[in-house]
């Protein structure tokens, strides 16, 4: 017999048995009775289940969609609201009534005040906070918001919900070493109240004080419409019922097989088993012993979620000198904290990561532009002579060189000519090369022409962008302006940004166009980018030439150039991915400013010219074939022959169009001569290789088990001037149940196909099957945003098909990898952990590195995506974010729609990495910001060779995180306001070239 007594709200009610409520009708009886009870106390003790009532003692609502809005704090409102990843309820409990009992069942009652809920996302906090007493969404000091458990108007003061820089998403809902589960909210029309279940194990560790915030609600079932319920504050808030029953005291089973180790990014970690466990301690110790006075405990956020397996736990606090050991002790349902298990830190590298960068000298650049003068790579200076956003000092003397640079083999380098002063015919010449020795061939030279378009910062700005190539000796007719005086040029130091909107500046179009009617645009200054290659075979030794700039056939500027080659070489293999992706259909792309559009012969030549054009530039395009309404650019799929389960795949065509590219003979006149493409998008999507056949969901379907992409309210009237869906728009839930058995057979073994045609082949090509639909507001094919994912399903589909790709063929190791695009992975939970091989992650990159890194295993690879650059923020802005992005962790950066509109030529936007064909050249064009790009790669790629330099330090050497504070104190730039575990560069602000100079060249050296 069981036994149930009842705690209603804050007050302990009298025991109510309902087997004692008679009294005994005669004393032996009684006695009888007694006497049994007595008897059985120790058991019936054990057995008896309590039910208490728990109010909520704090609660608020917290906005995470806009940067204003995560300061927000809504305390003191009497409802709590409740939509997608943007708005989330926060409840605290008081369970001290709870300890010493195992909680058995659990459920969250809410009122509902506005809108329905159905499928909810409930879990707890990692972290704990203050309610605030604002109920109009106004900042309250000390209260909680998305961005602070506890707000303070100064940044400094303020409590994060872990490490500074963080947020609510790092603490909760998987994060930070939280619980979360997806549940149902039953709704009771009588009592217009939601009853949701709690998992016990969850009560059980806010009971034991191992998850300090509290509960959080989240909406997993609406995309747009805000649910609401009531708080606190008002008839009918949050209430917790909870069923447990008391046990004996006993300990708890120690951690097993502790361990620590260092990783190839240096960051350090502490590795266990726990299986019963629901709570860890960690510390940091000076001795073997977690008593020891040097104990520093690992917050909460900082600790593994429970679960099976081997469970890791990162060091954040980082080792003190006299550190030496870590030590783990384990806490089970109400039970007492185990004994510690203590494993040695791992040792201090006994090499220290130096990197002997020399010194180099450094030159101002003109003030004032009269005549012509050379300059580093890094430079950017505007149409009228305007410097924007770059150093104004270089290496060597712009006016009478030598222009001194440095390249290993297989590498390119660059600097720059300005033309300024008198108007005429100009040329810019290379002369031939001296050899050191009389060893061939000799480095390789290339000019473009800078084009300038009008920059989208500043008011009448013309900054360059697009690289047009200049044939051998092609003159240029130029017209200058006469120089402004001095006294009109912009008061700017050395190294300081000229104004936005310089005085004396006259509006004009780009290049030499003028609007009608208008002035002529002023040019002050035409630049030249001089690119060198030095082939494999180059000798090594310093090569000499000269740069000549010839006006009107008499030399006005002749500069020495001195290019020492070294001995080390670039390999043609891309060890650090730049992906130039596109997803314009073909046509568009190759017709630029043609108004006759393209045959389906220069579809492929606009493809073959893009790829051509990437490979060049140390990048991969990375075309994607997918439409907006689910089918495939013509060509890109392999044709299915038969249908149904005879369905095959035939390769014949799909191999003729595109062998050529995964075996690298298409490659083989370009300076990585032969080597294929580093990756490749298959057409794989949710209506290729078969169109889906969703199962409609109408009436009598529960509403948790149907689905529709627009926003649902599930009310009679309307809300906001929208009805709901009709009935028979909506697809079963979860989507395995919405497609057939059939449709999803023969996607696994179409895919099966495919893989075991591509593993057939043996090329060193990855094979990418990446989702790349999205809603658009109007139904065009998509019930998902499967690109840049947003609410829970939308997670859900991603990885429901990545599973089906998988279980098809998609092995780990094989050529095909599946690869996501995350703009929110802290909002993804665990829903994706173990599907991907490769996270194209956004700027949450430099502000989620902890979530980031502690997930790498279940991320796989990560490349960051997400940052513009504009234009005039010249190739020195690319190389800097590049930089940034690898000392985050990342392998790759990724870049969208990098082919750019026939506008481009005119308008500056930060997507023509790649100018179109124009004005009747078939040609595409590089822009500076590719060739930025390229000297960034080659950058990561000595990098990586300094960091495999590194010995027996870590496996691979040198670590990241070493690597990184070396180059951080090299910098004249001061660190991310982040506290991250590897280091990272503020991204705003001037580069200096000069520095980054400094640095390439001893990385050279030490990779050597």
């Amino acid at each position: 017999m069981i036994l149930t007594r009842t705690h209603a709200g804050d007050s302990r009610f009298p025991t109510i048995y309902a087997a004692a409520r008679r009294a005994p009708r005669s004393a032996p009886l009684a006695t009888l009775l007694l006497a049994t009870a007595i008897a059985c106390a120790p058991a019936l003790k054990a057995q008896e289940i309590e039910r208490f009532e728990f109010r909520a003692t704090a609660d608020s609502t917290i906005l995470s969609h806009q940067p204003k809005a995560r300061a927000m704090n809504f305390g003191a409102r009497d409802h709590l609201e409740l939509q997608a990843n943007l708005r989330f309820a926060l409840m605290q409990f008081d369970l001290n009534r709870l300890a010493g009992m195992r909680v058995e069942r659990a459920t969250l009652v809410l009122r509902r005040t506005r809108d329905m809920l159905v499928r909810v996302g409930l879990g707890t906090i990692a972290a704990a906070w203050d309610e605030g007493a604002s109920n109009d969404g106004r900042a309250t000091e000390g209260g909680v918001c998305y961005q602070y458990a506890r707000y303070h108007e100064t940044a400094a003061r303020a409590t994060p919900w872990a490490w500074p820089g963080s947020d609510f998403g790092d603490v909760a809902f998987g994060e930070g070493g939280s619980r979360w589960t997806s549940a149902v909210a039953r709704f009771d029309r009588e009592r217009e109240s939601f009853e949701i279940d709690v998992p016990a194990a969850m009560v059980q560790a806010l009971a034991q004080g191992l998850q300090p915030g509290g509960l959080a609600l989240a909406d997993e079932f609406h995309r747009e419409p805000i649910a609401a319920i009531a708080s606190r504050e008002a008839f009918g808030g949050p209430l917790l019922v909870v069923e447990a029953r008391r046990v004996p005291t006993r300990t708890s089973v120690a951690p097993k097989n502790v361990r620590t180790l260092r990783d190839e990014l240096g960051v350090e970690w502490v590795e266990f088993e726990a299986a019963q466990a629901i709570g860890f301690e960690v510390v940091v110790t000076g001795s073997d012993r977690a008593s020891a006075e040097s104990a520093r405990r690992l917050e909460t956020w900082a600790l593994p979620t429970p679960g099976p397996g081997r469970l890791r736990a990162m060091l954040v606090a980082g080792r003190g000198p006299r550190d030496t050991h870590v030590a783990v002790r384990a806490v089970e349902a109400a039970a007492d904290w185990s004994d510690w298990e203590s494993a040695p830190l791992p040792p201090v590298p006994e090499r220290v990561v130096a990197l002997d960068a020399p010194k180099l000298p450094r030159f101002d650049l003109p003030r004032e532009i009269r005549g012509p003068f050379v300059a580093d790579d890094g430079v950017a200076l505007s149409r009228d002579g305007i410097w924007i956003r770059s150093s104004r000092q270089t290496w060597f003397d712009p006016m009478r060189g030598p222009v001194s640079l440095q390249a290993g083999r297989n590498e390119f380098v660059a600097f720059q000519v300005f033309l300024a002063g008198v108007s005429g015919a100009h040329q810019v010449r290379i002369a031939e090369w001296a050899s050191p020795s009389d060893a061939a061939p000799a480095p390789r030279a290339a000019l473009f022409r800078q084009h300038y378009v009008k920059a989208r910062l500043g008011k009448d700005k013309y900054g360059p962008d697009a690289a047009v190539p200049l044939r051998d000796g092609e003159l240029m007719n130029l017209a200058f302006d006469a120089p402004r005086p001095a006294s009109a040029q912009p008061a700017t130091e050395p190294g300081q940004d000229g104004p936005d909107e310089p005085e004396g500046e006259v509006p004009g179009p780009a290049d030499d166009k003028a609007d009608a009617g208008g002035p002529p645009p002023p040019r002050m200054v035409q630049g030249v980018w001089v690119e060198l290659f030095v082939p494999r075979g180059t000798s090594t030794g310093v090569w000499r030439s000269r740069v000549v700039v010839v006006r009107d056939g008499a030399a006005v500027l002749d500069v020495p150039i001195e290019l020492e080659v070294v001995s080390g070489t670039l390999p043609d293999e891309l060890g650090f991915a730049a992906m130039l992706g596109s997803d314009k259909p073909l046509a568009e792309l190759g017709a630029g400013d043609s108004p006759d559009g393209v045959d389906d012969a220069r579809r492929w030549a606009t493809l073959d010219a893009c790829y051509r054009m990437a490979h060049t530039h140390r990048a991969t395009f990375a075309y994607d074939p997918m439409r907006v309404d689910g089918s495939v650019e013509a060509g890109f799929a392999p044709a299915i022959r038969a249908a149904g389960e005879s369905a095959t795949l035939d390769f014949e065509d799909w191999e003729r169009r595109f062998a050529r590219y995964f075996d690298g003979s298409a490659f083989r006149d370009l300076p990585r001569a032969g080597a294929p493409l580093s990756f490749f998008t298959l057409p794989f999507n949710e209506n290729w290789p078969l169109v889906m056949q969703l199962r409609p969901a109408g009436r009598g379907v529960p509403a948790a088990n149907r689905y529709h992409y627009r926003a649902t309210w599930y009310e009679l009237a309307d809300v906001r001037m929208r009805r709901n869906p009709p009935i028979d728009a909506y697809i079963h839930w979860p989507i395995a149940d919405a497609l057939s058995g059939g449709y999803q057979e023969q996607t696994r073994r179409l895919m099966g196909q495919f893989a075991e045609y591509l593993s057939s082949r043996r090329w060193a090509t990855q094979f990418h099957v990446a989702p790349s639909h999205y809603i658009t507001g109007v139904r065009q094919g998509c019930w998902w945003n499967l690109e840049l994912p947003q609410v829970m399903d939308d997670y859900l589909a991603l990885r429901f098909w990545f599973d089906l790709y998988r279980s098809g063929g998609a092995v780990r190791g094989g050529p095909v990898k599946l690869r996501g695009t995350l703009s929110q992975p802290q909002f993804s939970r665990s829903v994706l952990d173990g599907m991907l091989d490769l996270s194209i992650i956004d700027m949450s990159l430099m502000d989620k590195q902890r979530h980031l890194l502690t997930r790498r295993e279940r991320y796989g690879r990560l490349w960051q995506t997400g940052f513009p650059i504009d234009p005039e923020h010249g190739p020195a802005a690319m190389l800097r974010w590049v930089w940034c992005a690898r000392l985050a962790g990342a392998e790759g950066v990724a870049l969208r729609n990098c082919v750019g509109p026939a506008s481009a030529w005119e308008d500056a936007t930060t997507v023509a990495l790649i100018y179109p064909p124009r004005y009747g050249n078939d040609g595409f064009v590089p822009s500076l910001r590719l060739k930025g790009l390229l000297r960034a790669q080659q950058d990561m790629e000595w990098l990586a060779a300094w960091q495999r330099s590194g010995g027996e330090s870590v496996p691979t050497g040198y670590s990241l995180n070493a690597i990184g504070q070396e180059i951080v104190q090299r910098m004249s730039l001061p660190p991310s306001r982040n506290v991250n575990l590897l280091p990272v560069l503020e991204l705003p602000g001037r580069l200096d070239t000069v520095v980054f100079e400094e640095l390439r060249r001893g990385l050279r050296s030490a990779a050597r």
